[in-house]
């Protein structure tokens, strides 16, 4: 058996072991009056659970660490007063849709601050974008903000923009789409002194195990010389960003490229990202997309508009040396995309930079490093 499939087989391993505890851990009563008991308040897609998948991952480790016990009930549930729930827990982990609304999120947090009297409560930020819309409601009810991605610049929380986020004000003006109403989401410096930042999209059971038992990429021989299969559809300044996007690839003078904004099975896109030598990855709602860290696992040269305004933690995103900026209205786009691929050594040593960033953090330890504050 090669070491490849070996690492692979290892990791699928893993994320059954990993599943396994999650499910262990949907009962009533706590293991040991002796742990610390940390109920987790959690939504099932995807992308929250990507948040949550580390701690049954890592289990072990975090009970050796801090003998951490874990719980965890379903956030529609916990709302809908369905069953008997763990009381008595040391902390909670409160991860709900933004969507549900400032009134049923705070009555939530009220109903669990009146269960568990003595717990310390951490709300865990699924929204994609950087902005901070719910944050100071929330504040008196919480004791740590965990959230993904945040601003650079902090002060850049008190800018008002034309709609949500300040990607939603430039895209509508590069494209002539009408102004959005004007918005802004002031932060406190109590509330910042709460905020931890996490991890991102990379900690999903799609893709964590990979990155922590392969040193090196899980790519296949390189066929496709650029994949920018792009969803388009959506509100008006994310299609109209999307579409700019797309355009903005036409002229580059290579061959087998995937340019499109047709979908295909999951199956087929990542057999195409295995084989593809560069990647180019759009802002989505948010800066960061699921797509960023597929094409570094997969071992594709990551192309994306500019992230300097933006902190995440580890600091994945560090020009020409784990990605390849370009300007958000994708005017050099062409420019960069032959130039790196023209340059093969250069993109070998930047795609591996990528991958050993993410790879390093997650194989010591950084997980429970950067969470240390919820446990201490």
């Amino acid at each position: 058996m090669t070491a490849p499939v070996t690492r692979i087989l290892s990791a699928q391993i893993k994320e059954l072991i990993a599943l396994n505890r999650q499910r262990s851990a949907q009962g009533q009563n706590w293991k040991s009056s002796k742990s610390l008991k940390v109920l987790l308040i959690t939504e099932k897609s995807r992308i929250p659970q990507s948040q949550i998948f580390p701690f049954f991952y890592f289990a072990r480790q975090f009970k050796a660490r801090w003998n951490v016990e874990f719980k965890e009930i379903n956030a529609d549930a916990f709302e809908a007063q369905l069953g008997n729930f763990p009381k008595n827990a040391d902390r909670i982990f409160f991860q709900p849709w933004l969507v549900k609304g400032e009134r049923r999120i705070t009555q939530m947090l009220e109903r669990l601050r009146h269960l568990n009297p003595d717990a310390k409560i951490a709300f865990f930020d699924i929204n994609a974008p950087t902005d901070l819309r719910f944050a100071e409601t929330l504040n008196t009810y919480i004791d740590w903000y965990v959230k993904r991605h945040v601003l650079l610049n902090r002060l850049d929380y008190a800018r008002v923009t034309f709609g949500d986020t300040k990607l939603v004000e430039y895209y509508n003006r590069l494209c002539g789409n009408p102004e959005a109403k004007q918005t802004v989401f002031p932060v406190s410096q109590s509330l910042m002194d709460k905020m931890i930042i996490g991890p991102s999209f990379f900690t999903s059971r799609e893709m964590l195990p990979y990155f922590d038992q392969s040193p090196t990429p899980l790519s296949t021989k390189k066929k496709i010389n650029l994949n920018a299969r792009i969803k388009t559809k959506g509100s008006k300044w994310f299609n109209s960003m999307r579409t700019h996007a797309l355009k903005s690839c036409l002229d580059i003078p290579f061959d087998s490229m995937v340019i499109t904004d047709a979908s295909v099975s999951d199956r087929q896109y990542k057999r195409e990202l295995r084989s593809s030598r560069a990647c180019f990855s759009p802002f989505g709602y948010g800066e960061v997309c699921w797509r960023d860290f597929e094409a570094i696992l997969y071992g594709a040269l990551l192309i994306k508009p500019d992230m300097s305004h933006v902190e995440t933690a580890p600091q994945f995103f560090d020009p020409f040396k784990t990605y390849i900026p370009v300007t958000w209205d994708f005017a050099d786009v062409d420019d960069k995309v032959s130039y790196y691929l023209d340059n093969e050594d250069i993109t070998a040593t930047i795609v591996d930079n990528a991958y050993k960033t993410i790879h390093n953090y997650v194989h010591n330890g950084g997980i429970l490093d950067q969470y240390a504050r919820l446990f201490e």
